[in-house]
């Protein structure tokens, strides 16, 4: 069971991975070019503040795209009849979808990680670069005086 496990792996994780990045890729090109044709700021200054936003879209993006890979997985097991070599050999439904269950865990623990630790200091940077590059705004930070610091 370990060799078919490790197979089954492989294959949901490469369609995760297709899935995932071909959806964030798609959801924010689909921004960027909303917002350059808009074109209130600079193509470049656009471009850097949407890079900052891809691991935001990217957790976004985690829960579709596990879906589409488990669908994606098992349909295409099913095609080359390999689910059928699969029951023929004693292998039942619950046995493949432990394995995928186990993924999709470690899946959401990625991304419970992901949103935990490295998306704040991502949106931290983020929100700077926009407030003090795009908007031309002085740090709020920067900005208080310390003699009046009680206001």
């Amino acid at each position: 069971m370990r060799i078919l496990a490790r197979y089954i792996s492989g294959i949901f994780v490469r369609n995760f991975i297709v899935a995932a990045l071909g959806l964030t890729l798609m959801i924010t090109f689909q921004d960027l070019l909303s917002e350059l044709l808009d074109a209130d700021y600079p193509s470049r200054q656009i471009i850097i503040y949407k890079a900052l936003g891809l691991p935001d879209t990217f957790v976004q993006m985690c829960p579709p795209a596990v879906m589409i890979s488990t669908v994606l997985t098992l349909s295409g097991l099913n095609r080359t009849s390999e689910l059928t070599a699969m029951y023929s050999i004693g292998v039942g439904l619950t046995q493949i979808s432990t394995v995928i269950f186990a993924l999709v865990f470690i899946i959401s623990c990625f991304n419970l990680v992901l949103q935990d630790r490295i998306l704040p200091p991502v949106y931290r940077k983020r929100m700077g670069y926009y407030g003090t590059v795009m908007k031309k705004r002085p740090d709020f930070f920067l900005d208080v005086k310390q003699n009046k610091i009680w206001y």
